[in-house]
């Protein structure tokens, strides 16, 4: 083995400084750009699988189009309140929480009533 590092984007030969890790400007940005890129697209795969199965979790309990449903149920079936597509404000006041097209509007702090149909 001669001791020859090569660039992990190019497999150029490194010169210069021992502790260099790029042949180039171009190679470490671009280097630097596809593990964002990755770890980008990781974090919205994740939040997109919270939004379906939240979507599933709605839609299950909601077959008649609008029913109310203790929020203690929804927890229990794995429904995550922190992820949801669109915020609605209600004409009467409070707020309507939509995944996708089904949503979800709180009563009080332990009743949730359950709504389908566009916002």
């Amino acid at each position: 083995m001669t001791g020859e590092r090569k660039c992990p984007e190019c497999e150029v030969i490194i010169k210069g400084r021992k502790d260099k890790k790029y042949c180039s400007d171009h190679c470490r940005s671009h280097a630097n750009y596809i593990v964002k890129r990755v770890g980008d697209e990781y974090i919205v795969n994740m939040i997109d699988t919270v939004l379906k199965n939240n979507r599933k979790i709605l839609l299950q309990l909601n077959i008649a189009g609008k029913k109310m449903v203790k929020k203690e149920l929804l927890l229990e079936k794995g429904f995550n309140f922190k992820h949801y597509t669109t915020i609605v404000h209600l004409p009467a006041g409070g707020l309507c929480f939509y995944c996708y097209d089904i949503g979800y509007s709180f009563i009080n702090y332990t009743d949730v009533i359950l709504v389908k149909g566009k916002h």
